[in-house]
């Protein structure tokens, strides 16, 4: 929560870790935070009861409590590489009870992560993926069956990060017609907001004349029950997904976006 993430995540994300087996992924583009979050939800584990094992290329964050191996590929000796094939083995005869693999993003790491869930392992991921819903498509692409996918996946975290704007020079206005219609275009389906956070181009003195403090994050959650299992097995398009999850009541990034707005956290220009 101290990162940003709103309560229907974190009590998602608190629900998820606690099963015994199955994939979590979290998505964005480069620089979104995605390492730092997963290495958050892994570290409120107890290490010492849960035996986990990582395999990262490379190691982002020393752990005292983890086994942490990092993916070494040399191109003249291949009896000196240490990838997914060689790892998938070594990690498993080690009877781990939690996976974190650093990123999906080939072949061979998707069906290592498939196969770890499916028998019977906890895994932590990372995906390049634009948002939770489109995460689904990517993998396909990288030839996991949607069965198998469907199966295997316990939910889906797709985060950006945001600037703070400053709590003492922040400029609160009435929203206006272009704002209003650059929401309706994003298909905002929430209420319009009356008045709007701007930051302070000008700055002051508290935050350096910069106008804004900090970063958080916005962040959308898919969880997978078996109405979107079903959505996926029948390789439906990214948007049925995101339908199915708001008939299920869980925000968008955008909508996210707009409650910490309301909040006084961000501008709806970052937004």
């Amino acid at each position: 929560s101290e990162l940003g993430l709103n309560k229907q995540i974190t009590s998602e994300l608190d629900y998820a870790k606690t099963r015994n087996q199955g994939i979590i992924f979290i998505v964005g583009p480069t620089g979104s935070g995605k390492s730092t979050t997963i290495y958050s939800a892994l570290s409120s584990l107890n290490a010492i009861k849960k035996n986990i094992i990582s395999f990262e290329d490379p190691v982002e964050m020393r752990q005292l409590y983890w086994s942490q191996g990092q993916r070494n590929v040399v191109k003249d000796n291949e009896d000196m590489n240490f990838d997914y094939l060689q790892s998938k083995k070594s990690i498993l005869r080690q009877d781990p009870d939690i996976i974190l693999m650093g990123e999906v993003r080939d072949e061979d790491s998707a069906r290592f992560a498939i196969e770890a869930a499916n028998t019977g392992h906890l895994v932590f991921t990372t995906l390049h993926a634009n948002s939770a819903a489109a995460a689904f498509e990517r993998i396909k692409k990288l030839g996991v069956i949607p069965l198998e996918l469907a199966s295997a996946t316990l939910c889906v975290l797709s985060q950006r990060l945001v600037k703070e704007v400053c709590s003492h020079c922040k400029k609160t206005e009435n929203i206006t017609d272009e704002q209003i219609a650059t929401l309706s275009r994003l298909e905002y389906k929430g209420e319009i907001p009356k008045k709007v956070i701007e930051t302070n181009k000008n700055g002051c003195l508290y935050c350096n004349y910069r106008g804004y403090v900090g970063r958080s994050t916005l962040a959308e959650i898919i969880p997978i029950n078996y109405k979107i299992k079903e959505t996926i097995v029948n390789e439906r398009p990214d948007y049925e997904i995101r339908e199915m999850a708001s008939i299920n009541g869980f925000k968008t990034i955008l909508e996210d976006g707009v409650e910490k707005m309301n909040q006084g956290l961000v501008s709806l220009e970052d937004i």
